[in-house]
């Protein structure tokens, strides 16, 4: 319920659907206003003289003293839970649970009504009462009446709001704005409901382009690149499902159909076919085909080189299948394109792939712990610091700082522990362990290491096909097989001599 601008009156609303004003004290002043479901909202306009309610997936404006619809229902696509009038009473805001929120001018108030209104009603239908309320064919010349109103309108104040209006409904309609008091014109609502796309936005823009023939051409081939994109999802989700349920090479086939819609209707070098492109690789790998898995992935760093997640990506398959040569490319080139960067994320990530395997190469190490540095240093109250101190810990391990590598790790080690990262958590622990047998600290590493080997996902059975449970693996969990395979053979180094 709400009272009246003047305090006089209620506006009440009821689980059958209706809304009634009535009399602050008591007592019903206007039929009952009737939805079709429940009415969420419902609030007087400024000047008392008008009600709008919300409910269902519309909004509906009534004359608040007879109870009376005043205009067509303004409709979302999903239900409406607020309707309020603008400070002037001009214009009506409602909000969907779609998160669409819209802006709808409403007519100036019926009474007071100018003259040249019944004119222009008389003009436009062709018919007028007679004396006995019957309708007959006017005896106007329509066009002659249309004329001789827009000059009198164009010479009236701008302040009277009939003025406004009736500018607006004599104006072209191709060009004019959306609505009397918008600043909007019907052209560039239509350009904004086309970058919409979606199939409502689409089909209210044909609709107002009316016989415009490269504006239908131009929402034609909008709706096609919809259909097209919605395809895409629905491929991209079945073989998403597919790859869940290990019918890999099912999945290989919907993701390979993915790219292949995305190059045609997207575009090479976008961001959804470059996702398209890791997802294919990425099923590639998955059926044991890793040589195409990397060309591909090699393909979609080459066309966006800033994307270091697939570059980490890339330097991972490269590692894992031994193609040694163009892994040091890849880690050089990551290193030298992260120096500088204000990105921990970035950093980090850089450093990671310089450190996925060893090196003789002092300053390409130290480089790398630099960059881990930087990593952390920029993300040291960020909620992902574990990640930068994984990375931190794998450089101060490369080059040699073993003591301070295993302080870091056992930090990050916690911490993912704690957010259930499992696999980032055995990273961190086989690393460690590598640490603590450089420090001859035998059987704390061999404890490290046996935790980590009963806790990480199991290690493939066939290196050419990795997966777990028949399912394909991310990138990470490459790194830490990677990790478990150093420690297992550095473990199995003779230790170090007593001084």
């Amino acid at each position: 319920a709400q009272f009246s601008p003047d305090g006089k009156r209620l506006v009440t609303t009821s689980l059958d659907g209706t809304a009634r004003v009535r009399e602050a004290q008591g007592g019903a002043l206007t039929p009952p206003m009737q939805h079709g479901g429940n009415i969420v909202s419902a609030q007087f306009s400024p000047d008392g003289e008008q009600i709008v309610t919300a409910s269902g997936t519309m909004a509906r404006v009534w004359n608040a003293r007879s109870g009376q619809l005043l205009t067509e229902p303004l409709r979302h696509g999903s239900q409406v839970n607020s309707a309020q009038f603008s400070p002037d009473g001009k214009r009506i805001v409602t909000a969907s649970s779609d998160g669409a929120a819209r802006v709808w001018d409403i007519a100036p108030s019926s009474e007071n009504h100018p003259a040249w209104l019944a004119q222009l009603a008389e003009a436009i239908s062709g018919q007028a009462l007679n004396k006995q309320g019957v309708l007959e064919p006017t005896s106007l010349n329509p066009a002659d009446v249309i004329n001789k109103l827009r000059q009198e309108l164009n010479h009236q104040p701008d302040h009277d709001d009939w003025v406004v209006w009736g500018r607006w409904f004599l104006a072209d309609p191709a060009t004019r704005t959306i609505s009397p008091f918008s600043k909007q014109t019907v052209p560039e609502y239509i350009e904004d409901r086309i970058k919409e796309n979606t199939v409502a936005a689409l089909g209210e823009a044909q609709r107002l382009a009316g016989g415009n023939d490269p504006l239908l051409q131009r929402i034609a081939e909008a709706r096609g690149t919809l259909e097209q994109t919605t395809r895409l999802n629905t491929l991209n989700h079945d073989a998403d499902a597919l790859a869940a349920q290990g019918r890999l090479a099912e999945a290989q086939r919907k993701y390979a159909e993915a790219l292949e819609l995305s190059l045609k209707v997207i575009g090479p070098d976008q961001p959804d076919t470059l996702r398209e492109m890791r997802s294919l690789a990425n099923s590639y790998c998955s059926v044991g085909r890793g040589k195409e898995a990397i060309t591909l992935l090699e393909k979609a760093c080459a066309l966006d080189p800033k994307d270091t997640r697939a570059s980490l990506m890339l330097a991972t398959w490269q590692t894992w299948f031994d193609q040694d040569a163009d892994y040091e490319a890849t880690r050089r080139r990551l290193v030298q394109q992260a120096e500088g960067t204000d990105q921990a994320g970035t950093a980090e990530r850089a450093a990671k792939v310089a450190c996925l395997r060893p090196s003789t190469d002092a300053v390409l190490m130290t480089n790398a712990l630099n960059l881990a540095r930087r990593g952390v240093e920029l993300g040291n109250n960020s909620p992902l610091l574990r990640y930068y101190q994984l990375g931190l810990g794998l450089a101060e391990y490369r080059n040699g700082q073993y003591a301070a590598a295993e302080q870091t790790l056992t930090l990050a080690e916690q911490k993912f522990g704690e957010t259930r990262d499992f696999q980032f958590q055995e990273t961190a622990r086989l690393f460690r362990a590598m640490s603590l047998f450089r420090q001859n600290r035998l059987e704390d590493s061999r404890r490290a290491f046996s935790q980590a080997e009963a806790a990480m996902p199991p290690f493939p059975q066939d290196e050419r096909k990795p997966l777990v449970d028949g399912k394909p693996v991310s990138h990470d969990v490459l790194i830490c097989w990677l990790a478990y395979k150093e420690a297992k053979s550095v473990l199995n180094e003779p230790a170090a001599a007593k001084p």
